[in-house]
């Protein structure tokens, strides 16, 4: 038992990190989001001794510390080598501010990043941080893509996303921190039970074998993960066998379209959805299923901004005007 703390509180060593990284095949440079919290200054340390590494520090404007706690990042940073750059936002968030700001924060930083040539964008989310979004994600009535967790990589805006230290606790972020004696900031605001997610970390955190509920979390989550990957996979050959595309629209085989599994069905409609009409928002459950019903029984349809007509056999899928 000994050994298995030791290990699930050990630093990560450069060569480790290199192998989180190996599957990403990233170039040379790379830019990484920095809070200036324990995770993302860990992730800058680990990637700025192998690769060339510009640290992104948001400024929110939201506390009246920001500022001054982006500075005092710049400065740790700078103490390590670290070449960094702050980026302010000066706006007025509304209620719903934890996702107005992510999404700001997003667009900001791949946007400096298309401005200096960086393909590459790297975000310190961790083991700790996949199973609270599960959680979270069972607690809204996900289905197996919520409950797969966190992405390991993604594309916002034309950039690569990645996440290298998902596999990694939190923990051994700050045991890596720790050991060549690296300070950090701590955000005060998460100490308070204001929002879900801190409100169910500070509940997992109180838990005798929280590292263990932690562990098995992330090991359902792969689970799910890879049967994620596989619907994923068989809606892309439904899309090819489904689909024909036209200018500025599709066309879908209503025979074939009818005889798959509901579930590839279902993903197939989302993926339709997404290409024509690129919702920010995904259509909910039950009108998808009302969508796929019409379409079952020949019948037209709007939804998304789009129009299913019936035609002979097909379904031409258009946008609406």
């Amino acid at each position: 038992m000994a050994a298995n703390s030791n290990l699930l509180h050990s630093p990560i060593s450069t060569p480790e990190f290199l192998a989180l990284c190996a599957d990403f095949q990233l170039p040379a440079k790379l830019a990484c989001a920095c809070s200036g919290g324990v995770d993302s200054m860990a992730l800058a340390y680990l990637a700025a001794k192998s690769y060339d590494v510009t640290a992104l520090i948001i400024d929110h404007g939201i506390r009246e510390e920001s500022a001054e706690e982006a500075h005092k990042s710049a400065e740790i940073l700078s103490d390590l080598g670290i070449t960094s750059h702050i980026i302010t936002i000066d706006k007025e968030f509304g209620s719903n501010l934890q996702a107005e700001a992510r999404k700001l924060r997003y667009q900001l930083m791949t946007d400096y990043c298309k401005a200096h040539n960086i393909t590459h964008l790297a975000t310190a989310h961790h083991a700790d941080d996949n199973a609270e979004t599960v959680l979270l994600k069972l607690a809204r009535g996900s289905g197996v893509d919520g409950l797969s967790g966190i992405r390991a990589q993604t594309e916002i805006n034309g950039i690569q996303i990645i996440r290298p230290l998902l596999p990694i606790t939190k923990s051994r972020l700050i045991s890596t921190l720790e050991e060549v004696n690296i300070s950090w900031m701590e955000d005060a605001s998460n100490h308070t039970d204001k929002y879900a997610r801190n409100k169910l970390r500070m509940a997992l955190a109180g838990l005798e074998d929280a590292e263990l509920i932690t562990s098995r979390i992330n090991d359902m989550a792969e689970n799910m993960r890879r049967v994620r990957d596989y619907l994923e996979m068989q809606t892309e050959q439904a899309y090819a066998e489904c689909v024909e595309e036209g200018d500025n629209h599709l066309i879908l085989d209503r025979d074939k379209f009818n005889s798959l599994h509901d579930e590839i069905a279902f993903r197939l409609l989302i993926t339709l959805i997404d290409k024509l009409a690129k919702p920010e928002y995904r259509p909910r459950f039950e009108k998808l299923k009302k969508l796929r019903s019409s379409i079952l029984n020949g019948e037209k349809k709007t939804l998304a901004n789009l129009i299913f007509t019936p035609k002979r056999g097909k379904v031409i899928i258009t946008v609406e005007k």
